[in-house]
């Protein structure tokens, strides 16, 4: 893969409810080619210096590192919390066939 699309995979919690529609504006956007929502996440947090307790979703996102912030933009304009999560992990390895794939499908060249 060219410098600028390594592929990472980004972590974003949401709402249980929320949690499709996030999902589906960020592939929508091409801003990644995939992401699984892995539901009946329980979520236990510092927030306002009390510990809170939510029911959430985690949404694993395979995208390329040149769209974290363009993604970074898009959550800060829908996503419903003030201070969302989103962690990008640098993928090291993996089936070079899938790696292509998110690559190709994701960004303005994506078809």
């Amino acid at each position: 893969m060219e410098s600028g699309r390594d592929v990472v995979v980004v972590l974003v919690t949401t709402p249980a409810g929320a949690a499709s529609e996030v999902a589906q504006a960020i592939v929508r956007h091409k801003l990644a080619a995939c992401v699984n929502i892995a539901s009946g996440v329980q979520s236990i947090f510092w927030w306002q210096g009390e510990v809170q307790e939510e029911a959430e979703a985690l949404l694993v996102a395979k995208t390329t590192s040149d769209l974290v912030q363009p993604l970074n933009d898009l959550l800060a304009a829908i996503h419903p919390y003030e201070n969302f999560e989103l962690i990008a992990i640098p993928v090291v390895a993996g089936s070079a066939a899938y790696l292509e794939w998110v690559a190709a499908s994701s960004g303005p060249a994506a078809p």
